[in-house]
């Protein structure tokens, strides 16, 4: 369960909101692995989705004048039901490995009729693996 510790400064104030955020429950499969003879070379390739849970905390009335905060984001909850779509891949070759990810997030209007826009994001990484002895050492 997320905890969120959040702080919003201006000018005029500084106001700190801290509560938990949305569960989310997220689900990987792997559709695809396969290595070479002599293991130098594999890939791994996986998807997956989710749901993240309005279980966090978000008391936003846009309309309400005595309103603490003036942001929706700065509610550690978003009070709304939400979707995820996610695929990896992994090549590991010797001592190397390349990943690559993606994954959107589409969001519903909450009871507020408040809605988020949808996320889209894609990631790349490269790590290179050192072992020594009985240590394993990931950059």
């Amino acid at each position: 369960m997320p905890l969120q510790f959040n702080r919003q400064r201006s000018d005029e104030f500084i106001k700190k909101l801290t509560g938990a955020g949305d569960a989310a429950l997220l689900f990987n499969h792997q559709v695809f692995n396969k290595s070479s003879k002599n293991n130098n070379l594999s890939h791994i390739i996986a998807i997956g989705g989710g749901v993240k849970l309005p279980t966090g905390n978000y008391h936003y009335d846009e309309n309400d004048e005595t309103k603490e905060v003036t942001n929706a984001n700065f509610q550690p909850g978003t009070g709304s039901t939400d979707i995820f779509l996610i695929a990896a891949h992994v090549m590991r070759y010797k001592t190397w490995a390349f990943t690559s990810s993606a994954a959107t997030k589409t969001n519903t209007q909450n009871k507020n009729g408040y809605r988020f826009r949808n996320v889209f994001e894609f990631g790349l990484t490269t790590i290179y693996r050192k072992e020594l002895k009985n240590i394993a050492i990931s950059s």
